[in-house]
């Protein structure tokens, strides 16, 4: 489950008009459910803290590394191993390496990083991410907010119609038809994403 929900059940009754409560364990649940799909859509940790020993492979040749919390905060250890093992490793001089705040990336120095050139992995003790709770999250990224509104609105509303989420067929058969994701949300996203090629 994400640890930064992307809009609050009081958003989603206000918007919907709801006012009983007999709906928000539902609300809650689709909640998580679109805040988790849009955090692994992002490719991003959305929660702002304090992340030790992350593991990244560093391709032969590549001299960055593109952190998954970011923005960055501050950067506490890195460490490079051939085989995984970082029991015994040392970690790098801090003028081994760049970090850059805003974008997440982690440059290796080519002059302080003599065997930058071979594969191998990164350990990576650093603070970063989108926001440090669900208000400040709704603050900084309202269009992912107010598309995740609608998105939970849009599955409520599948949920509470008779059909919901089934299509029958001339068979007598039905079936689940697919959740699309609202185009406002997967746009939203698409604005803050991290692809990488």
């Amino acid at each position: 489950m994400v640890a930064v929900n992307f809009t609050t059940r009081e958003k989603v009754k206000l918007r919907r008009g709801l006012t009983g409560v007999e709906l928000d364990p539902i609300i809650d649940d689709l909640i998580a459910e679109v805040s988790d799909f849009g955090e692994g859509y992002l490719q991003r940790h959305t929660l702002s803290e304090q992340r030790t020993s992350e593991i990244y492979i560093l391709e032969a040749g590549k001299r960055y590394i593109w952190l998954r919390g970011f923005p960055l905060t501050s950067v506490t250890t890195v460490k490079y191993s051939a085989s995984r093992s970082f029991a015994t490793v040392d970690a790098l001089p801090i003028d081994s390496y760049e970090a850059l705040a805003e974008t997440g990336e982690l440059h290796l120095l080519r002059e302080a990083f003599s065997y930058w050139h071979a594969p191998g992995f990164v350990e990576i003790s650093y603070r970063g991410g989108m926001a440090v709770d669900t208000a400040a999250f709704m603050v900084a990224y309202p269009a992912i907010s107010g598309g995740a509104t609608a998105e939970v609105i849009n599955r409520l509303n599948r949920r509470m119609s008779p059909e919901g989420n089934l299509r029958t067929l001339d068979t007598g058969l039905a079936f689940e038809k697919p959740v699309e994701v609202l185009k406002v949300f997967k746009e939203a996203l698409d604005s803050r994403r991290r692809i990488l090629l």
